[in-house]
């Protein structure tokens, strides 16, 4: 739902959320690291239906704004508020 423009070829740019973009964790017990790789430590975590504010993506990647910090989640893990209710 959030990766960088050139990753998502397939899909128009209308449909790329933008900075400040509202979306739900659609897991539970999501990590929420400090960078864009599971080799990055883990700073908290969050459960399905959690509101989270888009700053940016990188590859398969979103950066997140969580309170006043800048965190990472897998982009299969963020999505609609609907997306969040039915996985």
């Amino acid at each position: 739902h959030c990766a960088a423009p050139a990753a998502q070829t397939a899909v128009p740019a209308e449909t790329e959320p933008g900075v400040g973009t509202r979306l739900y964790i659609v897991g539970d017990g999501v990590r929420l690291r400090a960078g864009p790789s599971t080799s990055h430590e883990i700073v908290g975590l969050m459960n399905r239906g959690d509101p989270v504010t888009v700053l940016f993506g990188s590859g398969a990647w979103c950066a997140l704004a969580v309170e006043a910090d800048t965190v990472w989640v897998h982009a299969n893990l963020v999505g609609s508020q609907a997306e969040a209710q039915s996985r």
